[in-house]
């Protein structure tokens, strides 16, 4: 269940932090910011921005809807969302090393593709100085 859980909670973080079907609450978050400047305002932008904040009060409402695994009432439900959340960060860790690795191969790959570019035309230059 708390696997589940995670991974609904890191979807969903996710899908607030960085889809573009949020874009307009954080960039009115953003708006917010920038009009009143405050320490209020800097934090508001902090739940919608930031994988850590936002995972952490969407954990805590998905354990609303959960059995707490520990004891009961409010420390439970605490527990509980952060073992949600725990679990939610462990998937988006995953994520992103899926994504430097993925992007190390393209970069491999793009090098290697210049190089062969580089090797055609230094080998056309030297058959062309060949033929003169």
């Amino acid at each position: 269940m708390l696997l589940l859980a995670g991974l609904a909670a890191w979807i969903a973080t996710s899908t607030i932090v960085e889809a573009e079907i949020f874009r307009d609450v954080r960039e009115g978050c953003d708006k917010v910011h920038e009009k009143y400047n405050n320490w209020w305002s800097y934090k508001l932008r902090y739940l919608v921005h930031c994988h850590m904040c936002t995972g952490i009060w969407v954990s805590a409402i998905v354990a609303l809807f959960i059995p707490a695994f520990v004891s009961g009432g409010l420390f439970g439900w605490a527990l509980t969302a952060l073992a949600i959340k725990g679990i939610a960060h462990s998937f988006l860790v995953l994520q992103k090393l899926g994504e430097s690795v993925t992007n190390a191969h393209q970069a491999k790959a793009d090098a290697l593709e210049w190089d062969l570019v580089d090797r055609k035309e230094w080998k056309e230059r030297a058959l062309a100085n060949d033929v003169d």
